[in-house]
């Protein structure tokens, strides 16, 4: 039986090249696509409308999660309860941004650009977030620690945007932003009608990511301080949570025009066969709220957005960054990001799920329930963060078109799949010419014996495998076909 293997998804090509058309809930992961797991819940639901969450620690290394919406932020370390550490004095204002966020030490500083620069003086046990004090800006988009200075992007000063603007706080001091002697001051950057959207390290380099070119600070210290390179012209990323970071000198991005990898001053653009399917469906006017995750053990990124019409993130976007390969998920959540599991005692189980199948797709002696580890985490519709451990989704499959040039009639499907516990449904869909439309010549469910027994008839075929529960991995599909008689 001649073998399709399941190899790359290209949605933007014709359907009638190699590789897939369709590959929706799965994950390209080790040369196969495996499951791709719903969100399972953990905590209570946060006030406000969520709009990032994040894995952090302290100085020491010791983990927590952080949960950013409009009006609250809140920390979440174990058991179900979100704990809030909002500011004392009033609630948050963020209208059409976004929190970033770094940690320094032991502390957690996040901006919106619409509040004030927060800082907590402890993330782990900090009782509630405040005000960083001196700076001449007390509001700005993003920010980074880079060469034991707190820089800050696109600012608000006096009442002014300065969209061009990166200022510095003098070393080691987030609240002197005025000592020039030590290292205080800031720079517009170079790119008139352009604006700071996101600060990222990568290397000894601090990245300036604007929202049509990037740019790269060094540092050359006193009198100068840092210098200022452009590194790439003609993109950026469409928000601050697009940028993902692989490593301390590499980063991925989903930009205006396609995916790209930044490794030090190398800009890389993929030409990704999904800048047409995908890039190009993202709703520019909720493009702020695209968020993203790196799952280091898999090496896949996902990346959640809003498609074009929709309010709210609803699709997933995942890549395998060793393999180079996508694949989409059906998933709607505010966002996605790291998260450090919590941990639970076999008692404290209740806390998730009153009976076993409710509990997260997670085995009991997981390092899940040990509590600190990272899993992809996601805070759901109903505001609550949890994990991407819930039931396996449907999943969709399918090839281009295998062009016999000669009338052919299927048979029969093998899919090549490891250890199904669901059902697994093989079909065929035909056509005899290419301006033909497509119809389902044959569908079935596969047998004890692996095969799934059709018919379908036609000059090109595409196969489609569905997939309900779990599985280890799907690698592709070996078919039974004889040419027929007849003429179209």
């Amino acid at each position: 039986m001649p073998l399709v293997e399941f190899d790359k998804w290209l949605p933007d090509l014709s359907p009638k090249a190699p590789g897939l058309i369709q590959c929706e809930n799965v994950l390209p992961i080790d040369k196969k696509f495996t499951t791709f797991n719903a969100p399972n819940e953990l905590t209570d639901a946060a006030s406000g409308v969520p709009l990032v969450n994040f894995q952090t620690q302290d100085n020491a290394g010791t983990k927590t999660n952080i949960v950013g919406t409009t009006t609250n932020v809140y920390r979440f370390t174990s058991g179900t309860t979100l704990t809030d550490i909002t500011r004392v004095a009033s609630p948050y204002t963020t209208a059409g941004d976004v929190w970033d966020w770094d940690t320094y030490q032991d502390k957690l500083f996040m901006t919106n650009l619409d509040d004030e620069i927060q800082v907590i003086a402890d993330v782990l046990t900090g009782a509630n977030l405040a005000d960083v004090s001196g700076p001449p800006t007390a509001q700005a988009k993003t920010l980074a620690w880079y060469r034991n200075q707190l820089f800050v992007g696109y600012t608000e000063e006096g009442g002014t945007n300065f969209p061009r603007r990166v200022r510095r706080s003098a070393k080691g001091d987030e609240t002197d932003w005025a000592t020039a002697a030590l290292g205080a001051g800031f720079k517009d950057i170079d790119a008139w009608g352009q604006r700071v959207r996101v600060l990222r390290t990568i290397n000894d380099s601090l990245v300036v990511y604007m929202n049509n070119s990037i740019w790269l600070i060094d540092e050359l210290g006193p009198p100068l301080w840092f210098s200022y390179k452009q590194i790439y012209e003609g993109d950026g990323p469409i928000s601050i949570h697009s940028v993902a970071r692989l490593g301390t000198g590499a980063h991925i991005f989903i930009g205006n025009h396609d995916v790209y990898i930044v490794e030090g001053v190398n800009v890389i653009p993929l030409d990704a066969p999904v800048k047409k399917s995908v890039v190009a469906n993202i709703d520019p006017d909720n493009a702020f709220l695209t968020t993203s995750l790196v799952d280091k053990e898999n090496k896949i990124v996902k990346w959640i957005y809003a498609e074009t019409g929709q309010s709210i993130p609803s699709r997933v976007l995942a890549y395998n960054y060793i393999e180079g390969r996508f694949s989409e998920g059906d998933v709607s959540a505010y966002s996605v990001g790291g998260l450090a599991s919590p941990g639970f005692t076999i008692n404290g189980l209740d806390a998730l799920s009153s009976t076993i199948d409710g509990l997260p797709n997670e085995t009991i002696d997981s390092a899940f329930y040990n509590g600190g580890e990272f899993t992809p985490g996601v805070v759901t519709l109903d505001k609550k963060l949890g994990s991407f451990s819930g039931e396996p989704l449907e999943s969709l499959i399918r090839t281009g078109d295998i062009d016999f040039n000669t009338n052919a009639r299927i048979d029969s499907l093998r899919p090549i799949i490891e250890q199904p516990a669901g059902t697994v449904t093989g079909s065929v869909l035909s056509r005899f010419r290419d301006n033909d439309a497509v119809t389902t010549g044959g569908s079935a469910t596969m047998g004890a014996n692996g095969v799934v027994d059709l018919r379908a008839t036609g000059r090109m075929h595409r196969i489609q495998i569905n997939t309900t529960g779990l599985h280890s991995g799907i690698r592709g599909v070996e078919y039974d076909a004889k040419p027929v008689g007849g003429r179209r």
